[in-house]
């Protein structure tokens, strides 16, 4: 919601009773900002939610608008084919609080701008730029050719993530790759990255979940910027 707020894409505000004492603070914002405030009973909020749990708030959006972008990102995600709109929004969420500058949403991605995306990201889908692409290997290959180091995701990789070297693989723009949470990636995107790597685990767990795996190494991309000052 605040993200909402900061880039005027709140359009109206529904409350429930228990909701305007939680949000006192938003409400206040919103009529600041000339946004109309309607209040709900739980009934009614639960229907416009979508869920049997609403937090007593809820929002029309005005659908961000696609960044034009002038120069080549540093800090990218790249997503093929991630299905569950649940790990889509978290993965956005992880995104923007390890700094990326972009999440790329290749063919057969869930909606970012679905209700369950959206509260799976807190927010974030309206804070780091999200865009759809028909072509992830284009994709790819543009970030190449601007200088960016692609890392694929594998369960299978020859490196593991915690042995990336900063001053090699960081110091230039990096982006990262992950695959459906069932297949993983396909073939063809996997071979066209520069490097495939993998988390090694020490339970009996056979892999981890997209979006935590996607965690651990955007993560590792955060350090390394931290590292190299």
């Amino acid at each position: 919601m605040e993200y909402g707020f900061r880039a005027r894409q709140v359009e109206t505000v529904f409350f429930t009773q228990e909701g305007l004492g939680s949000f006192a603070a938003i409400e206040a914002e919103a009529h600041r900002q000339g946004i109309p405030v309607y209040l709900l009973d739980d009934r009614t909020s639960k229907s416009i939610a979508g869920t049997n749990s609403p937090q007593g708030i809820t929002a029309i959006a005005y659908l961000p608008k696609e960044r034009v972008e002038r120069k080549p990102s540093q800090f990218v995600v790249l997503l093929e084919q991630a299905q569950d709109p649940g790990n889509v929004g978290t993965i956005i969420r992880t995104a923007d609080a390890a700094g990326a500058d972009l999440v790329l949403l290749g063919p057969g991605s869930a909606d970012p701008y679905g209700p369950k995306c959206v509260r799976a990201s807190a927010g974030s889908v309206f804070g780091v730029p999200v865009r759809t692409t028909d072509d992830v290997v284009l994709e790819i290959e543009t970030a190449q050719a601007a200088g960016a180091s692609v890392l694929a995701t594998v369960g299978d990789g020859p490196m593991s993530v915690f042995d990336l070297q900063p001053v090699e693989v960081f110091a230039r723009p990096v982006m990262w790759v992950f695959g459906n949470e069932a297949r993983g990636l396909d073939p063809a995107t996997r071979d066209v990255c520069d490097l495939s790597v993998t988390i090694p685990l020490a339970g009996e767990a056979e892999s981890l979940n997209v979006a935590a795996a996607a965690a651990v190494c955007l993560f590792t991309t955060a350090r390394a910027d931290v590292d190299l000052g």
